[in-house]
């Protein structure tokens, strides 16, 4: 078995390739493939409406529990479209505050964990969210071990960490059935311990899958 010294150089290669150099926006159209996520609600892949709110998410990559992981958070429940939903921590971007500095500060606020700018590798295209008219760009970033997190009680109720391999693991997946305003959709969705995983989340991270498993194959054809 790798250490974790290596495999964190291996996810180093991988990630790096995912965008253009941060401060570039990267393309708006995402990656496609076996594990995409179909359209279920027509405009879920933008254009984006030109009032949209801007925000910004962070994957983080760390190991926890010896697996290398993503810690997610379950919203705490402040009346809003999206409260109780497992996501990435994120937020909206204040006035004259860059995307990844907005994704940097949210990820501390939410989890209590600071994200330095040298652990940040790539960034995915952004994902423009109907529902609630936000535009969100996608950062990405490695770190260590981390044994300090502490989550802020007002905007989350619980801290989830996801192993990585998670994302592929095909019996995980289900559909969710959603309605929003007396339509009627499904969605596909993956069954974690602490609820689904499905929407706009779901969406970024399939976008991180793709990406990452380019990287690898990039990096085992110039091998």
């Amino acid at each position: 078995m790798k250490s974790f010294a290596s495999d964190r150089d291996d996810l180093w290669q991988w990630t790096s390739q995912l965008g253009e150099r941060i401060g570039v926006t990267p393309p708006s159209e995402p990656l496609h493939g076996p594990y995409s996520p179909q359209l279920v609600y027509s405009r879920h892949n933008g254009p984006p409406r030109h009032d949209a709110r801007l925000a910004s998410v962070l994957i983080h990559l760390f190991p926890h529990d010896d697996v290398w992981s993503i810690p997610l958070v379950r919203r705490a429940d402040v009346g809003d479209v999206h409260s109780g939903q497992i996501a990435l921590p994120g937020g909206m971007i204040e006035p004259a505050e860059t995307a990844l500095d907005a994704a940097r500060r949210e990820f501390e606020e939410e989890t209590g964990v600071p994200i330095d700018a040298g652990q940040i590798a790539g960034e995915l295209s952004p994902v423009y969210i109907y529902v609630s008219n936000f535009w969100v760009r996608c950062f990405v970033s490695v770190g260590d071990v981390v044994t300090n997190w502490s989550p802020c009680d007002r905007e989350v109720a619980e801290l989830i960490f996801l192993p990585i391999a998670d994302l592929w693991n095909e019996r995980m997946r289900s559909t969710i059935e959603v309605n929003r305003r007396g339509l009627e959709f499904e969605g596909p969705a993956i069954d974690l311990p602490g609820g689904r995983l499905w929407g706009a989340t779901y969406h970024i991270l399939m976008n991180f899958v793709l990406a990452l498993q380019a990287g690898r194959d990039r990096q085992r054809c110039a091998g």
